[in-house]
Order: C-alpha cells, then structure tokens, then sequence
C-alpha cells in the first residue's frame, strides 16, 4: 500500500479538528476501572464514532460483574474483494488494533487535582490523552485515510479493533475473548498504547515488561503497648525492615523493578500490632531477570534458609 505524503498530510490537515473533537469526547468520560459505567459510557462513544467507517460493535460483559463490558468493533471486507491466495482462493487478510477503555484516575481524583481536558499551546492534557484515548482515536485517524486514500485496501482487510475494559487490572478474560474472536491467521495484532517519552529510548514499542503481584504477609506477637511492651513483637516493624530489602532488589541497569503499593497492619494504637501486610508488584524485561528476581523476593519468606537482614525475634514473613 502506497499513500502519497504530501495527500495524506493535507488529509489530515483538514479533519484535524474532528479528530480533536473525538478526542476530547472520550477524555471528558471518567473510565476509571471501577467506573463500569463510565467504562460502558466510553465504549458506547467509541462504538459510535467507529460506525461511520462501517464498523459493527459487539459488547462482551467482563467476568467480574462490578467491571465494564469490553468491546469488539469489526468490519469485513466488500464483496468485490480481489485478494487471492497461492492456491487460487479468495484469500482474507485479517488485522487486529488494540487498545482500552479503562483509564486510572478515579472521579473524585479528577476532580480534587481539576484534571480535565486543557489545551496549552501545542499540547493536549487530560485523563488518558495519551494511555490510551489518544491511541484509539489514532486508530481511527489510520482506518479514516486508509479509507479516504487507499479504498481497496481499506475494502480488502478483515478490521478488528479490540477495547480491553479492564487492562489496569490485568483481567484474563479480554485476551479469551480475543482468542475467540480473531482468526487462527491474523497477521498481526498492533498495540496502540503510547510508549515512553524519552528521546533515547526505541519510539515504537515491540515489548513490554513481565509483571508478577505478591503479597507479603508478617506475623508478630501481640501485647498491650504500655505494661507489656516487651513481650510484643511488632508485626509493622518487621514488614518496615522486609519492605526496606525488597526495595532494594530494583536494579534499573538491569530494568527490574519493584513496587510496595499498599501497606496494612495493627489495630490500635495501644496495642503492638501482631498482624501486617504489603502488595509488591515486579517488573523484569527478561525471561532470567524476571526469575533472578522471583527467587530474590521469594526467599524472604519465613519458611526459607534466607530472612530479611532485620529480623526481629517472634516475628515471621511469608510470602504469596
């Protein structure tokens, strides 16, 4: 497919406004993952922005009820399509573009920091701009001059445009229903999620991290904190010191990263807490990484030969 630059450019140019406009549209609905209905107002917007390039919406409930429904918008090729395979069979060139519905700030957050749609000079902020309204809405602007420039390709192509509703919190069953829903010979499944800003960095992203979740659990002993003090172990205090060595295992050289994301423990303040517990998340780009550091964080458990550096007596990790 050749589209000349000078015509594609001047298209563009022209229907800049009303690709902005859609934009705006979609950044303006909260899509909080939680906000199933904001999540399910986005895609009914999406669903209606992609019809007018001839494409149908099917909405697919997600297996956690309290989240929204993920879309699937398809168009098939013409009649008259022309493209024939090696054996001599009309042969149907399928492709699939990705992306989500759901966003990471919730309402209230919006509101309280007032991030919205804003405009400052060149540049447009507000709530998935970038990650990832702004990647749909390219993936309308392509199909939109492939259509306009290059109409028997557009005609030829099997389009599927996939809308994850929950990817912020890796749910499994987008990518069944993917499996489901595209041909065993799709040619390619393109993610049109922004990559990162850093001029050094490659701009078109072929790979992303290995994540993994764990969640760190301590024991300790009770005792009241005022007469009893010192027969308590405090639960808090030992998870502090764990947390503190599980930071340490982040080696940007080798980009591995981990992340304490939430913290809970004790009950009362007078009282040595007997109970805490943490959520780790991991990242690793490799395969040997992503197990090196599997291994260094899963041998903090209690149960191991290895404890954290300060471990305090009555005290135990275990770690899930």
């Amino acid at each position: 497919m050749e589209i000349d630059p000078t015509a594609l450019q001047q298209y563009y140019q022209k229907n800049f406004s009303n690709y902005l406009e859609i934009l705006r549209s979609m950044v303006e609905i909260n899509s909080f993952t939680a906000n199933s209905q904001g999540v399910n107002q986005l895609g009914e917007l999406t669903a209606q922005v992609f019809s007018s390039l001839g494409f149908q919406a099917e909405f697919v409930p997600s297996e956690n009820p309290s989240l929204g429904k993920h879309l699937f918008l398809s168009r098939s090729p013409g009649q008259n399509t022309q493209a024939i395979g090696e054996d001599g069979e009309k042969k149907i060139k399928s492709l699939a573009l990705v992306s989500l519905l759901d966003t990471v700030f919730p309402p209230e957050e919006e509101i309280q920091n007032n991030f919205g749609w804003r405009k400052i000079g060149d540049r447009i902020y507000g709530p998935g701009c970038v990650d990832i309204k702004g990647g749909t809405t390219m993936i309308f602007m392509i199909l939109d001059a492939i259509r306009a420039l290059a109409p028997k390709v557009f005609d030829e192509v099997n389009w599927l445009v996939c809308l994850d509703a929950s990817e912020e919190v890796l749910s499994n069953d987008f990518a069944s229903a993917c499996k489901r829903k595209l041909p065993v010979d799709t040619l390619a499944c393109l993610v049109f999620e922004g990559g990162t800003p850093d001029p050094e960095a490659i701009q078109i992203v072929v790979a992303r991290k290995g994540r993994a979740t764990f969640q760190v659990r301590v024991n300790g002993r009770s005792a009241h904190a005022g007469n009893y003090h010192r027969q308590g172990a405090n639960a808090i205090l030992q998870l502090a010191h764990t947390i503190q060595e599980i930071q340490s295992f982040t080696d940007y050289e080798r980009r591995l990263t981990f992340n304490v994301g939430t913290v809970t423990g004790g009950t009362v303040v007078n009282r040595v807490p007997h109970y805490a517990e943490a959520s780790v998340e991991m990242r690793a780009l490799t395969p040997e990484v992503f197990e090196d550091g599997y291994d260094r964080i899963m041998a903090l458990d209690g149960g191991s030969k290895r404890r954290p550096k300060k471990a305090l007596p009555h005290t135990s990790a275990a770690i899930a």
